[in-house]
């Protein structure tokens, strides 16, 4: 019976793989994926009304990003069918170190909304960065209860207001070449590998601007 039982149990477990680092590596399975994180991360009253405004002004493809969009548990797809696995290892440390790092800058597992009449209109408008998962890709959105201003592909980190929203402030852009002053509320998206841009309201013109910093 002992026999028996130790059987199954070794017929059911996962193939293993030798490697020099580890005694044996479980490879991965399509059957074990880990869990929806954006269903795990708890929501306050601010978290939930956001969600609400997000379907409203954009649909079901669209919520919240949040970290594991930028920085995911696990490889997929040809990232992990090409890559050498040390080098596997390293980009997964380096998503956990940076996973870690955008989670500190804002506070949270969500990226951080910006709340600011960015256009002048007498309401306010919320800058969020939305992760579309039908297309896999991150965006950022700038919104009412009523309307959708602005929705771009999103290249950056993280959203920073600028000069705590005060106006006119004037930034430096183009290498240190221009200056401009901006007349309206603006916030800067911040990349950990690339390039910071200015977001803001032209009023004259009557549409939005970016400015690379």
């Amino acid at each position: 019976m002992i026999r028996l039982i130790a059987l199954i149990l070794i017929t059911t477990l996962p193939l293993a793989a030798k490697h020099e680092d580890f005694g044996r590596v479980i490879r991965a399975s399509s059957k074990h994926k880990i869990s929806n994180m954006d269903q795990r991360i708890p929501r306050n009253q601010f978290d939930q009304d956001i969600d609400t405004m997000i379907e409203l002004r954009l649909g079901r493809d669209y919520r919240r990003a949040n970290v594991y969009d930028f920085y995911p548990l696990e490889i997929k797809g040809s990232k992990a069918r090409w890559k050498a696995y040390k080098t596997k290892a390293e980009l997964m440390d380096y998503y956990d170190y940076a996973r870690k790092d955008l989670e500190h800058l804002n506070q949270s597992k969500f990226l951080k909304v910006l709340k600011q009449d960015f256009n002048l209109d007498s309401k306010n408008d919320y800058a969020v960065v939305v992760y579309n998962s039908r297309k896999k890709k991150v965006y950022l959105a700038i919104m009412d209860y009523q309307e959708l201003h602005y929705l771009e592909l999103f290249n950056a980190s993280y959203l920073e207001i600028m000069n705590d929203a005060r106006y006119p402030t004037t930034v430096v852009y183009k290498s240190g070449k221009k200056r401009k002053v901006i007349d309206s509320p603006s916030f800067r998206t911040v990349a950990f590998d690339g390039k910071d841009e200015l977001i803001y309201y032209d009023q004259d013109a009557k549409k939005w601007r970016s400015l690379v910093l």
